[in-house]
């Protein structure tokens, strides 16, 4: 079923070289106890660039408590929000001045109008919760971190975003983010670490 899924999902969209830009993500943590986790994206342009220039962006991000997919989750809401901010949208009068032509809500931002991402990932989970069917619906359902699918919506409403499942480390893109994601994790388990030796020292006294 997810074979096919993902086929339904390439065939509905334009061709990857049609895309304006493309989004590499992958999120490091353990379902098992959610102590740390770590997030990290590659973000560059494919068909269009940012002020007559190509686009070639990175960055990561982690806390101290979460699950693997808020973790895989974060690394793509923040590689969003960097390409929103790069292209100047912000709000709604933003999409107006984008589009050139009147939007009051961010609903009448023209599909015609929105970027295009070729989003690469390889936790299937995800890509099936963001991949929709002809009627609209998703393959699977967004039934685990509310306040991040919440977030999602905006930028589900300015571009068209294309999931696309790649085994892991299959591209020399998801190796980067793959050990970057897994380096930010290890420090926010050092930070956990410390904090532990700390509690664990004052209670001895």
């Amino acid at each position: 079923m997810q074979q096919q899924a993902h086929a339904a999902i390439l065939r509905a969209a334009p061709a990857q070289d049609q895309h304006h830009f493309q989004i590499t993500t992958d999120g490091s943590g353990t379902d098992a106890d959610k102590r740390a986790i770590g997030s990290a994206w590659v973000l560059r342009s494919l068909a269009l660039g940012v002020n007559q220039k190509p686009l070639h962006m990175r960055g990561a991000s982690g806390g101290t408590h979460g699950s693997i997919q808020r973790a895989e989750l974060n690394a793509l809401l923040d590689g969003l929000t960097v390409l929103s901010h790069t292209l100047g949208l912000f709000t709604v009068s933003d999409l107006a001045k984008f589009c050139g032509r009147p939007v009051t809500r961010v609903e009448e931002f023209p599909p015609e109008a929105r970027p295009l991402v070729w989003w690469v990932g390889d936790r299937e989970t995800i890509i099936l919760q963001m991949g929709r069917k002809p009627d609209g619906s998703t393959y699977y359902k967004r039934n685990t971190e509310p306040d991040l699918w919440y977030r999602m919506a905006w930028f589900e409403s300015i571009f068209t975003i294309t999931p696309v499942h790649v085994g892991r480390n299959t591209t020399a893109a998801q190796t980067d983010v793959d050990g970057c994601a897994g380096a930010v994790r290890g420090l926010f388990k050092e930070i956990i670490s410390q904090h532990d030796k700390c509690l664990n020292s004052e209670s001895s006294h």
